[in-house]
Parts: C-alpha cells; structure tokens; sequence
C-alpha cells in the first residue's frame, strides 16, 4: 500500500487484492467516496453512480443495474463490430510507413463504441474530435484543481476552467438524450434495446420512482466517461508496446487469421 503525505490529508494507494475487495465490497459502507472526487467530477457526471454514496448511491445503482440487464453481448456486439469495422475504414486512408498518433483514434473507436451500445447513435467525426479535445482539456484543469484542494489552497478559478469543457461533452450526449425523453413522451415506448432505453425505463422498487431527465443525462455521461476513457487509454499503450515488437503482430496476426 503506497501512502502519499499532503498537506490535506494523506493518500493511500492499495494495490493488495484482497484488500481491494475489503474496501470495495466487504466493508464499502466504512469506506464512502471522498467529497473531493465529487467536487472534482460534478461539472462533468453530475450527481451520479460514480460520485454519490449512502441511499442516493443505492437508489442509482438499483437503476442502473436494471438498465444493464439490456445490454446483453448478444444485443451490443454487432453494434461494437459496426465501431470497429468504421475504425479499419479511417486507418486504410493513413498512409502506411508515417508516424500517426492513436491515442485520439483509440479514444475515437472507444467513444463510438459507447455511443451505439448506450444510445444506438454513431458518433460523428467532428463530435469525436470535440470529445476527446475537451476531455483532455478537463483533465488538465481537474488535476490542477485536485492539487490546489489538496494543499487547502483556494482553487475557484482551475474549478471554473473544467466547466466549459464539460459542458461542451454534456451538451454533445444530453441532446440526443433529450430526443429520445422527446421520442417517448410522443409515442409512449421505444424501439431501442440500448442501455439509455434502460435508463428510462427501470423503476426503483423500493421508491416506486424512475430517473428523472437530468439524473439520466448525469448517469449517461458517467457511463461514456468512465466507459471509454480507460479502454481508450489501454488499447493506445497496447498498440504502443506491440508497435516495438514485430515478432507478436506475427503471432497476433495468425491467431486472428
């Protein structure tokens, strides 16, 4: 367990599995989320699943929950090979033997993944572009902003700079969801078997409740964000590592074959 003094308060890093699993889900109670990571992430996810503890958390995850019993493989996998075939489409017009940078086309495939999977939509060039350039500019100025409040120092304005690049994302996800909240209210039911159709229909069955409009923009973007930024990241370093060793694109090669 690494452990980092700040002037805040000490961070500890577990690494032990199974005080992982102690911490996430034998004692989860004993260990609630910190408000940092709320104040950090609200201009972005909102009030959802991510951020929220106690019985709001749970009333989110009940629904939740529900919503992913739709996105069986069966249901999202055509829709995940539709992402990747479009993404070969991009990469057969780079020349070959030139330097090209993928971390923006890995979060590009990624994100458009999570767009068919969450709200049956494909995500257009320049969407994924403003995407991924405003996450990269929330990013800087929510880690500015974490260090700042760590070290008990006012940090107001780096808190300001990380709203306009999130509204720039929340925008691009809460009109298409704002359509299909538009879609139902006028026809009563949708045709999409998607995780947002979910969202919208899953009931708490202890408040008797459903997500409202802004809870289910809040719960979408944690989904996006927290869905394809982590895989972006993995596959960019994957394709990174093996661009140093011919000999396993071979062998990855053959296997696909």
């Amino acid at each position: 367990m690494g452990e980092i003094r700040q002037p805040g308060g000490t961070v500890f890093m577990v690494n032990e599995p199974s005080w992982v699993r102690h911490i996430l889900v034998g004692e989860a109670r004993s260990f609630p989320k910190h408000d940092l990571m709320h104040q950090l992430l609200e201009p972005l996810l909102g009030v959802s699943i991510f951020t929220t503890n106690g019985a709001i958390w749970e009333r989110q995850r009940r629904l939740v929950d529900q919503a992913f019993e739709q996105a069986r493989l069966q249901l999202v996998f055509p829709a995940m090979q539709e992402s990747v075939a479009a993404l070969l489409l991009r990469l057969d017009k780079v020349a070959d033997g030139r330097d090209f940078e993928v971390d923006g086309e890995m979060t590009y495939v990624t994100a458009d993944v999570m767009f068919r999977t969450i709200l049956s939509e494909t995500l257009a060039e320049a969407d994924a572009y403003s995407i991924y350039e405003s996450f990269l500019l929330f990013q800087k100025h929510a880690q500015r902003a974490s260090l700042l409040l760590m070290y008990r120092i006012w940090s107001w304005p780096a808190r300001f700079a990380c709203r306009k690049p999130a509204q720039m994302i929340r925008r691009i996800l809460s009109e298409i969801i704002a359509r299909r909240f538009e879609e139902v209210k006028q026809s009563g039911s949708s045709p999409k078997l998607d995780i947002l159709n979910g969202l919208m229909q899953a009931v708490d069955p202890v408040a008797g409740d459903r997500f409202t409009y802004q809870e289910t923009v809040d719960q979408v973007c944690m989904l996006f964000l927290a869905g394809h930024e982590t895989s972006a990241s993995a596959l960019a370093w994957s394709l990174y590592l093996l661009s140093h060793r011919p000999d396993l694109q071979v062998r990855m090669r053959e296997e696909i074959r």
